[in-house]
């Protein structure tokens, strides 16, 4: 499978080989739906710099997961331990 952005959404299509051609066809087009995912990204409020840990957040200006250092607790949903889940949450939504 295979996706393409197109206007804060994104095409999934399904591609083959036959008879010597690549063959792709829109399967569905899916949308970023997580309204935690538009949240910017929150550090918590509490803690000092020896509890600070790296976490990710979507970042829907760029439609892009990035790092940020959080104070473990606190916060917002827009956070993730990897980028992968980020990724997986908000971007590819479980898996698309």
């Amino acid at each position: 499978m295979e996706l393409r952005r197109r206007n804060n959404s994104y095409l999934v299509f399904a591609c083959t080989l036959a008879l010597g051609f690549l063959i792709c066809m829109p399967v569905t087009t899916h949308s970023l739906i997580r309204g935690d995912c538009f949240l910017p990204p929150d550090e918590g409020n509490c803690g000092n710099r020896l509890t600070l840990r790296v976490k990710y957040y979507f970042d829907s200006t760029n439609d892009d997961c990035s790092e940020f250092l959080y104070f473990g607790c606190g916060g917002n949903d827009n956070r993730f331990d990897s980028f992968e889940e980020c990724e997986n949450v908000c971007l590819f939504n479980n898996g698309f």
